[in-house]
């Protein structure tokens, strides 16, 4: 791979993080070269190029560069995506990061394994009246619940701790 490739890449890009530059290239060289050659490679030109003024940094966090010729209207050319989860836009800052916050992804991780629990499954079990009198008296009993109680209870009646500690929360404490 000649610098002219990278610099052909970087021009068609405009706006561009390393890894960015990086993808694109590894499209047309990966036969040839590692992913890790590649990116020593971009690199090593951008520093070169930074040097010589040819390219601009436009962006401490994440790195941005940019050819000194977009330097005035590098906000035009960025590559924002779009947030699965929220919709909101936001620049990326690894290839991989796909949604714009931590919430977001673990909303996300939280639907993938809701998902893969059988739909016989989701559906909330209906509290008995035996049930429901067993952790009115413990909580009558002991007075307020702690959550080794509610633990107790959860094992007990065969349900989640948090099905015990939300039902004592809307039966009990009212």
């Amino acid at each position: 791979m000649m610098p002219h490739h990278i610099l052909e890449k970087a021009l068609e890009l405009k706006v561009f993080q390393v890894w960015e530059l990086v993808r694109e290239l590894e499209k047309d060289w990966e036969f040839l070269l590692t992913g890790k050659q590649i990116k020593d490679r971009v690199r090593t030109w951008v520093r070169n190029n930074l040097s010589t003024g040819f390219l601009v940094k436009v962006m401490n966090d994440p790195p941005m560069f940019t050819v000194r010729k977009y330097e005035k209207e590098w906000r035009e050319h960025l590559r924002l995506r779009a947030c699965p989860v929220c919709g909101e836009k936001f620049l990326p800052r690894k290839s991989q990061t796909l949604y714009c916050s931590e919430t977001c992804a673990n909303r996300q991780y939280a639907k993938r394994k809701w998902q893969k629990v059988k739909p016989e499954k989701r559906k909330p079990r209906k509290w008995t009246k035996e049930e429901l009198n067993l952790l009115k008296e413990t909580a009558r009993k002991r007075g307020k619940l702690s959550a080794q109680d509610m633990r107790e209870l959860a094992r007990l009646l065969n349900r989640t701790f948090k099905a015990v500690q939300h039902k004592y929360y809307e039966e009990v404490r009212r």
